[in-house]
């Protein structure tokens, strides 16, 4: 069983974590990225969950940011490979 202060341990870690990757992703508003054909692959408008699925490093990511960004959506994004998170809710 978790104490208290373990919780909110682990709650400010997780608020540091996101605040951090936030700052990041802001970073990229100023880039330019060029359009990938796809973009329209992903349908936002549907109900179902979208799964964009690649070997590491193939770009999935920035994929998902950009199709967002240009569709003009709001969203929150968590990376959980985030170092800071290691250990996160043991």
């Amino acid at each position: 069983m978790l104490h208290k202060t373990e919780i909110m341990v682990d709650k400010r870690t997780l608020e540091f974590a996101l605040s951090d990757q936030k700052e990041e992703r802001e970073g990229y508003a100023q880039e330019t990225l060029c359009q990938r054909c796809e973009e329209q692959q992903i349908d936002l408008d549907s109900t179902q969950s979208q799964v964009v699925i690649g070997v590491r490093r193939s770009g999935k990511s920035t994929l998902c940011y950009q199709t967002l960004r240009y569709k003009v959506v709001k969203y929150v994004y968590a990376n959980f490979d985030d170092e800071q998170l290691i250990g996160l809710g043991k």
